[in-house]
């Protein structure tokens, strides 16, 4: 493991991103090529964080969530072109006009023209959804499907994690069971995957701990995963609430991989490419770009207390996954410098 350190030099790394903790994992499509660890699960308690802890992926959670998408219209049970509001027979006749038309696809690739709901104010000004999860993503849906789109719907990019709450709602209702259930039955336990929804040791189980700062300056605050008032709402998840360690995030940056190599995997090759094509520079629930010189399918993942860029080259057997527990600008900045670090060292 130090050699593996220090071929991926996570100490500097560490020091760069003012962290208490970074992890880093590099992936061909059958085997682990590097993996790192280096800080501690909490600031100021001794405990080191370890490579199998659970770390929480944000909103790189919108990957798996399309990659369930995927796998039910496999199985003829949904298609690209499926409207909410045909999957939705609770809301009929409530749609604005406008958002009648919209489909699976225009939501996940974040072309429906519906608002961002990325910001802490947009939250709070929301009403109070009460009920299962589930019962809440399908009045969150009601409540936003009848108001007036923030944008005129397949026209322009507009990054929305309302877009994958309405996709889950979605799903629940046509398939009546829980997103997250579908998600384990799906994706998670085929490949498996040992995951959760909200933040690591929500439930009292050991873990890391996620950090805040108000500014790169700002002294860390550990957010208690139990305690803190501060968590996604279940309306969101499906957008970026769930938790899973390293290695097993890197079953599903390998899936990925191996489908780009044109490889079947739980699923047939050509369902996974699907999510990374790219319109307006956009996949389904991927961002699809040049990384020094390589095309790339990229995501970041954060909610303010942890940091998560994964990467899954097109052009090359190569993915990897970066994380620090602290969701700062700072971590940020050096978790992207790491993974540009790795993939000078393992592209060719």
């Amino acid at each position: 493991m130090k050699q593996l350190m220090a071929e991926l030099n996570l100490a500097n790394a560490l020091a760069e991103s003012g962290a208490p903790a970074m992890a880093a994992l590099v992936l061909a499509h059958d085997r682990i090529l590097a993996q790192g660890v280096a800080g501690l699960r909490q600031q100021g308690q001794p405990e080191p964080l370890r490579l199998t802890d659970p770390i929480h992926i944000g909103s790189n959670a919108k990957a798996m969530t399309a990659t369930l998408v995927a796998s039910l219209i496999h199985s003829g049970q949904l298609s690209w072109d499926s409207k909410p509001v045909d999957l939705l027979p609770q809301l009929a006749g409530q749609f604005h006009p406008a958002l009648a038309e919209i489909t699976l696809e225009q939501l996940l690739r974040h072309t429906a023209g519906l608002a961002p709901f990325t910001e802490e104010e947009e939250i709070k000004g929301l009403p109070e959804f009460t009920g299962t999860p589930r019962q809440q993503r399908l009045a969150f849906s009601r409540w936003l499907l009848a108001r007036e789109p923030h944008l005129e719907p397949d026209t322009a990019f507009s990054y929305s994690n309302a877009g994958y709450a309405v996709v889950a709602a979605s799903l629940e209702a046509h398939l009546d069971e829980a997103w997250d259930i579908l998600l384990h039955q799906h994706l998670f336990a085929p490949l498996g995957i040992t995951a959760g929804i909200g933040w690591p040791g929500l439930h009292g189980q050991e873990a890391p701990w996620g950090h805040m700062a108000a500014t790169d300056e700002a002294p860390l605050e550990p957010v208690d995963p139990v305690h803190h008032e501060y968590r996604l709402p279940a309306i969101l998840a499906p957008a970026g609430d769930i938790h899973l360690s390293l290695p097993d995030y890197g079953k599903f940056l390998q899936m990925n991989l191996r489908a780009l190599q044109g490889r079947d995997t739980i699923l047939p090759a050509a369902a996974i490419r699907y999510l990374h094509e790219p319109a307006q520079g956009i996949g389904l629930g991927w961002g699809v770009q040049q990384f020094l010189g390589h095309t790339a399918s990229v995501h970041a993942g954060g909610a303010g207390t942890f940091i998560i860029v994964g990467f899954v080259l097109h052009d090359q057997d190569l993915a990897a996954a970066v994380v620090a527990n602290a969701g700062t600008d700072r971590a940020e900045r050096a978790v992207v410098n790491q993974l540009k670090s790795i993939l000078q060292t393992f592209s060719s």
